[in-house]
C-alpha cells in the first residue's frame, strides 16, 4: 500500500478516511434490517449518523494508536532522515498494520479487527450485530 504523505500530513487521517468511507458505503448506510419496523426513514437516517460518527471515532483511535504509538520510534528516525526512499520506508511501517493485497493472512487479521470494530460501535449503540 502505497500513501502519499504530504509534507504536514500523517498516514492516520488518509487510512481512517479510507477505511471509514469503505465501512460507510458497503456495510453501515445499508443495514440489512431493523429490529424496530416503526422508525421512520429520518430516524434510521439519524441512527447510521450516529454509528458512522461513533465508528470514525473509534477507528481513528486505533490506527493513531497502531499506527503512531506504536511505531513512534520508527516514524520519528523515518522523519529525520530525509531520504529519497522515505515515503517507501513509511509505507513499509504502514503496512505492518495495513498489509499488502497479497498478504492474505495478514488481510484476515485486519478485516477480524474492523469487524469487532463495527460490533463495539452498534453495541454500544444498544444494537445487535446479526452475522
Amino acid at each position: 500500500m502505497n500513501i502519499s504523505l504530504g509534507e504536514h500530513e500523517g498516514p492516520v487521517p488518509a487510512i481512517t478516511s479510507a477505511v471509514i468511507s469503505s465501512v460507510y458505503e458497503h456495510f453501515l448506510s445499508q443495514p440489512s434490517g431493523w429490529s424496530s419496523t416503526y422508525h421512520s426513514v429520518t430516524d434510521r437516517q439519524q441512527v447510521i449518523q450516529e454509528l458512522a460518527g461513533e465508528f470514525a471515532t473509534v477507528v481513528y483511535s486505533y490506527f493513531n494508536e497502531q499506527l503512531l504509538e506504536n511505531a513512534r520510534n520508527d516514524w520519528l528516525a523515518l522523519y529525520k532522515q530525509k531520504e529519497d526512499d522515505q515515503p517507501y520506508k513509511y509505507s513499509r511501517v504502514i503496512e505492518n498494520v495495513i498489509p499488502a493485497k497479497n498478504d492474505i493472512y495478514q488481510q484476515q487479521i485486519l478485516m477480524r479487527t474492523v469487524y469487532q470494530l463495527i460490533k463495539y460501535v452498534i453495541e454500544k449503540k444498544d444494537g445487535v450485530l446479526v452475522h
